[in-house]
């Protein structure tokens, strides 16, 4: 496994002026939001007739807590209250 860089590449492209935080916001959040929503789609649809309640809600929590790994490790930090502030991704409320 890589070594974490703590969003070191999300935070220092604004830095040296290659692009302002539209630029991350638009031609990449806003479509990794999306795309993480429809995987969790597919994903909790698969374990909701798979699973009992309580795995499921595990399954979920693990996977909450592995979106906050990875924005901590690879993304602005701005995007964890947009992929995990209250599940939204996996609820489904991201939109394009």
């Amino acid at each position: 496994m890589r070594a974490p860089h703590n969003g070191a590449c999300a935070r220092l492209r604004p830095q040296v002026g290659m692009g302002g935080m539209e630029c991350y916001e638009q031609d990449f959040e806003e479509y990794l939001l999306a795309d993480t929503s429809a995987y969790y789609k597919v994903k909790a649809a698969a374990w909701i007739e798979q699973d009992s309640c309580p795995d499921y809600m595990q399954k979920a929590d693990d996977c909450l807590q592995k979106e906050e790994e990875r924005v901590e490790n690879y993304l602005h930090s701005s995007t964890k209250v947009r992929i995990c502030g209250g599940g939204r991704v996996l609820c489904g409320s991201s939109t394009r």
